[in-house]
Protein backbone atom coordinates (compact mmCIF):
# COMPACT_ATOMS: atom_id res chain seq x y z
CA UNK A 1 0.00 0.00 0.00
CA UNK A 2 1.20 3.75 -0.74
CA UNK A 3 1.64 6.61 1.60
CA UNK A 4 -0.91 7.84 0.03
CA UNK A 5 -3.60 5.16 1.06
CA UNK A 6 -1.92 4.88 4.31
CA UNK A 7 -3.10 8.37 5.20
CA UNK A 8 -6.20 8.72 3.61
CA UNK A 9 -7.05 5.32 5.66
CA UNK A 10 -5.79 6.71 8.88
CA UNK A 11 -8.28 9.88 8.22
CA UNK A 12 -11.57 7.81 7.55
CA UNK A 13 -10.88 6.24 10.67
CA UNK A 14 -10.41 9.75 12.41
CA UNK A 15 -13.66 10.93 10.76
CA UNK A 16 -16.08 7.70 11.62
CA UNK A 17 -14.80 7.68 15.35
CA UNK A 18 -15.49 11.55 14.87
CA UNK A 19 -19.04 10.45 14.01
CA UNK A 20 -19.61 7.86 16.06
CA UNK A 21 -18.31 10.16 19.32
CA UNK A 22 -21.20 12.94 18.13
CA UNK A 23 -23.61 10.48 17.46
CA UNK A 24 -23.21 8.55 20.82
CA UNK A 25 -23.37 12.00 22.57
CA UNK A 26 -27.20 12.42 20.52
CA UNK A 27 -28.20 9.05 21.47
CA UNK A 28 -28.13 7.42 17.70
CA UNK A 29 -26.09 4.09 17.76
CA UNK A 30 -27.50 2.10 15.47
CA UNK A 31 -26.87 4.75 12.77
CA UNK A 32 -22.87 5.07 14.40
CA UNK A 33 -22.69 1.28 13.66
CA UNK A 34 -24.14 1.65 9.89
CA UNK A 35 -21.56 4.08 9.38
CA UNK A 36 -18.88 2.31 10.60
CA UNK A 37 -19.46 -0.94 9.73
CA UNK A 38 -18.94 -0.75 5.79
CA UNK A 39 -15.43 1.10 6.54
CA UNK A 40 -13.74 -1.05 9.21
CA UNK A 41 -14.79 -4.19 6.99
CA UNK A 42 -12.61 -2.26 3.61
CA UNK A 43 -9.65 -1.51 6.10
CA UNK A 44 -9.72 -4.87 7.84
CA UNK A 45 -9.40 -5.98 4.08
CA UNK A 46 -6.92 -3.83 3.06
CA UNK A 47 -2.73 -4.72 4.31
CA UNK A 48 -1.96 -3.90 7.56
CA UNK A 49 -0.08 -0.87 8.05
CA UNK A 50 3.49 -1.36 8.41
CA UNK A 51 5.22 -0.77 11.77
CA UNK A 52 8.28 0.95 10.73
CA UNK A 53 8.06 3.12 7.15
CA UNK A 54 11.40 4.94 7.25
CA UNK A 55 12.93 1.58 7.15
CA UNK A 56 13.41 -0.10 3.49
CA UNK A 57 13.08 -3.47 2.93
CA UNK A 58 16.05 -5.27 2.89
CA UNK A 59 16.51 -8.72 1.11
CA UNK A 60 18.63 -11.38 3.55
CA UNK A 61 22.53 -11.63 2.78
CA UNK A 62 23.03 -14.78 2.99
CA UNK A 63 26.44 -15.56 4.54
CA UNK A 64 29.36 -16.65 2.13
CA UNK A 65 30.83 -20.00 2.48
CA UNK A 66 34.06 -20.41 4.65
CA UNK A 67 36.61 -21.64 2.62
CA UNK A 68 37.63 -24.55 4.26
CA UNK A 69 41.19 -24.95 6.08
CA UNK A 70 43.64 -27.62 4.14
CA UNK A 71 45.77 -28.99 6.21
CA UNK A 72 49.46 -28.72 5.56
CA UNK A 73 50.03 -32.33 5.10
CA UNK A 74 47.36 -32.09 2.25
CA UNK A 75 49.46 -29.23 0.35
CA UNK A 76 53.04 -29.71 -1.19
CA UNK A 77 55.28 -27.09 0.35
CA UNK A 78 57.50 -27.36 -2.00
CA UNK A 79 58.59 -29.68 -4.93
CA UNK A 80 61.76 -31.53 -4.70
CA UNK A 81 64.46 -29.83 -6.70
CA UNK A 82 66.71 -31.89 -8.96
CA UNK A 83 70.32 -32.08 -7.60
CA UNK A 84 72.76 -29.12 -8.17
CA UNK A 85 75.02 -29.66 -11.60
CA UNK A 86 78.56 -28.48 -11.28
CA UNK A 87 79.32 -26.07 -14.05
CA UNK A 88 82.91 -25.61 -13.04
CA UNK A 89 85.29 -27.41 -15.32
CA UNK A 90 87.77 -28.58 -14.90
CA UNK A 91 91.02 -26.71 -15.36
CA UNK A 92 92.98 -27.36 -19.06
CA UNK A 93 96.37 -27.05 -19.10
CA UNK A 94 97.67 -24.76 -22.28
CA UNK A 95 101.40 -25.35 -21.49
CA UNK A 96 103.51 -28.75 -22.18
CA UNK A 97 103.04 -31.18 -20.11
CA UNK A 98 105.65 -30.80 -17.05
CA UNK A 99 108.46 -33.16 -17.39
CA UNK A 100 110.07 -34.84 -14.17
CA UNK A 101 113.09 -32.61 -13.26
CA UNK A 102 115.93 -34.74 -14.19
CA UNK A 103 119.79 -34.60 -12.14
CA UNK A 104 122.34 -33.10 -13.90
CA UNK A 105 124.87 -35.98 -15.43
CA UNK A 106 128.06 -36.16 -14.23
CA UNK A 107 130.81 -34.62 -16.50
CA UNK A 108 132.52 -37.08 -18.53
CA UNK A 109 135.49 -36.41 -20.67
CA UNK A 110 135.20 -35.58 -24.23
CA UNK A 111 136.99 -34.68 -27.17
CA UNK A 112 137.76 -31.28 -25.51
CA UNK A 113 139.14 -31.85 -22.27
CA UNK A 114 139.97 -33.54 -19.47
CA UNK A 115 138.33 -34.70 -16.24
CA UNK A 116 140.49 -33.17 -13.01
CA UNK A 117 140.02 -33.99 -9.36
CA UNK A 118 141.68 -33.48 -6.31
CA UNK A 119 141.46 -34.84 -2.56
CA UNK A 120 143.77 -34.11 0.95
CA UNK A 121 144.05 -35.76 3.87
CA UNK A 122 140.98 -37.24 6.07
CA UNK A 123 141.02 -33.34 6.86
CA UNK A 124 140.69 -31.78 4.09
CA UNK A 125 138.66 -33.80 2.00
CA UNK A 126 137.39 -33.05 -1.36
CA UNK A 127 139.57 -29.87 -3.24
CA UNK A 128 138.58 -29.93 -6.04
CA UNK A 129 135.36 -32.20 -7.30
CA UNK A 130 135.99 -33.63 -10.60
CA UNK A 131 136.16 -30.81 -13.31
CA UNK A 132 135.99 -30.57 -17.23
CA UNK A 133 139.30 -29.17 -18.30
CA UNK A 134 139.57 -27.84 -21.79
CA UNK A 135 142.75 -28.16 -23.29
CA UNK A 136 143.95 -28.53 -27.00
CA UNK A 137 146.28 -31.18 -27.73
CA UNK A 138 148.39 -32.84 -25.40
CA UNK A 139 149.61 -31.33 -21.83
CA UNK A 140 152.12 -32.72 -19.11
CA UNK A 141 149.41 -33.15 -15.71
CA UNK A 142 151.63 -30.42 -13.77
CA UNK A 143 150.78 -27.88 -16.37
CA UNK A 144 147.11 -28.81 -16.03
CA UNK A 145 146.81 -28.84 -12.55
CA UNK A 146 148.58 -25.19 -12.86
CA UNK A 147 145.88 -24.56 -15.02
CA UNK A 148 142.91 -25.21 -13.14
CA UNK A 149 144.16 -24.30 -9.72
CA UNK A 150 145.03 -20.69 -10.84
CA UNK A 151 141.27 -20.47 -12.40
CA UNK A 152 139.98 -22.25 -9.38
CA UNK A 153 142.15 -19.79 -6.94
CA UNK A 154 143.46 -22.99 -4.97
CA UNK A 155 146.43 -22.43 -3.56
CA UNK A 156 149.57 -24.89 -5.69
CA UNK A 157 153.35 -24.88 -5.33
CA UNK A 158 155.79 -26.93 -7.39
CA UNK A 159 159.44 -27.70 -7.38
CA UNK A 160 161.63 -28.00 -10.47
CA UNK A 161 161.40 -27.71 -14.18
CA UNK A 162 160.25 -29.94 -17.52
CA UNK A 163 160.51 -33.03 -16.39
CA UNK A 164 161.98 -32.74 -13.32
CA UNK A 165 159.00 -30.49 -12.18
CA UNK A 166 156.98 -31.98 -9.14
CA UNK A 167 154.02 -31.02 -6.50
CA UNK A 168 155.01 -29.74 -3.45
CA UNK A 169 152.03 -28.60 -1.87
CA UNK A 170 148.31 -28.06 -2.82
CA UNK A 171 145.60 -25.84 -0.48
CA UNK A 172 148.88 -25.41 1.62
CA UNK A 173 148.78 -29.54 2.27
CA UNK A 174 152.43 -30.17 1.55
CA UNK A 175 155.14 -33.50 1.57
CA UNK A 176 155.66 -34.48 4.72
CA UNK A 177 152.77 -32.91 6.97
CA UNK A 178 151.59 -35.72 7.79
CA UNK A 179 154.72 -37.93 8.66
CA UNK A 180 157.76 -38.83 6.66
CA UNK A 181 156.15 -41.04 3.46
CA UNK A 182 153.71 -38.18 3.27
CA UNK A 183 152.58 -36.26 0.03
CA UNK A 184 151.47 -35.50 -3.33
CA UNK A 185 150.51 -38.39 -6.21
CA UNK A 186 148.74 -38.66 -9.02
CA UNK A 187 146.29 -41.16 -11.13
CA UNK A 188 145.99 -41.28 -14.85
CA UNK A 189 142.51 -43.22 -16.04
CA UNK A 190 142.23 -44.85 -13.06
CA UNK A 191 145.97 -46.10 -12.77
CA UNK A 192 149.18 -44.36 -10.59
CA UNK A 193 151.61 -43.18 -13.17
CA UNK A 194 155.21 -44.34 -12.64
CA UNK A 195 156.33 -41.05 -14.39
CA UNK A 196 157.10 -37.90 -13.04
CA UNK A 197 154.16 -34.99 -13.45
CA UNK A 198 155.85 -32.77 -15.23
CA UNK A 199 157.12 -36.05 -17.91
CA UNK A 200 153.26 -37.37 -17.54
CA UNK A 201 151.28 -36.08 -20.82
CA UNK A 202 147.48 -36.26 -20.99
CA UNK A 203 144.88 -35.23 -23.62
CA UNK A 204 141.16 -34.82 -24.34
CA UNK A 205 139.01 -37.60 -23.25
CA UNK A 206 141.64 -38.79 -20.07
CA UNK A 207 141.04 -38.57 -16.23
CA UNK A 208 143.41 -37.33 -13.99
CA UNK A 209 143.21 -38.03 -9.97
CA UNK A 210 145.46 -36.08 -7.28
CA UNK A 211 145.32 -37.69 -3.98
CA UNK A 212 147.67 -37.38 -0.57
CA UNK A 213 148.82 -40.07 1.17
CA UNK A 214 149.93 -40.80 4.63
CA UNK A 215 152.14 -43.90 3.34
CA UNK A 216 153.97 -43.97 0.02
CA UNK A 217 150.72 -44.65 -1.54
CA UNK A 218 150.29 -48.16 0.26
CA UNK A 219 147.12 -46.11 2.20
CA UNK A 220 145.54 -45.01 -0.97
CA UNK A 221 145.86 -47.85 -3.45
CA UNK A 222 149.21 -47.85 -5.03
CA UNK A 223 151.70 -50.32 -5.42
CA UNK A 224 155.53 -49.18 -4.82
Amino acid sequence: MSKFGIIKSVLQLLLVFTMMISMAACGDEKTADLISAPIQSAMISSSPLPTDLSKPEQSPIENSPKVSEQSPSTIATATESPAPVSTTAAPISSGPASLAPTSAPTPSASEKGILLSITGDDKLGVILESTLVEVEGEVSVITLLQKQTRKEKIQMESSGKGIFAYVKGIANLYEFDRGAKSGWLFKVNGVFSDKGAGSHKVKAGDQVEWLYTLDLGKDIGAKR
